[in-house]
């Protein structure tokens, strides 16, 4: 991240470990408590996601796909945010690229919702680079 003003240097999370975890869910949860982070989604030409208000970021991160009371129904994660969740990345799902074979889910929500089953959906999303600064500023606050 040259020229950031965050520095951030990490090998790797270690996912075994209960702590880690449990402060990796408390910097998601504050993250997706910003109404920022939350953003209208809609099925375009029944094979693409779209954010149709506003662009997202283009850093690698989680996004959750939820119904109208905002409860998840997926989880995903993306090289790039903007990309995976819109429609000039050419990131089609499988019914609509042979190559791919693991977005069964996402076809189905986009079939409920093209079909009204599911009127409306959300996407709240968090970037990496953000998780990991509430990561690393997690608990300085108590000492």
């Amino acid at each position: 991240m040259s020229g950031s003003k965050y520095q951030l240097k990490c090998a790797k999370l270690e996912l075994n470990d209960i702590e880690v975890v449990q402060r990796l869910i408390q910097a998601l949860a504050a993250i997706i408590s910003d109404a920022k982070a939350w953003h209208r989604l809609e099925v375009y030409r029944g094979c693409y996601f779209q954010t149709p208000d506003q662009r997202l970021p283009i850093d690698p991160g989680w996004y959750v796909i939820c119904d109208g009371q905002r409860t998840p129904l997926y989880v995903g994660q993306g090289n790039n945010l903007h990309s995976r969740l819109n429609p000039g990345s050419r990131s089609l799902d499988n019914f609509a690229h042979s190559t791919r074979d693991s977005d069964a889910v996402r076809n189905f929500i986009k079939a409920l919702h093209t079909m009204g089953y599911i009127p409306v959906l959300y996407v709240p999303i968090a970037a990496s680079r953000i998780c990991f600064i509430e990561l690393a500023c997690w608990g300085r606050s108590t000492n």
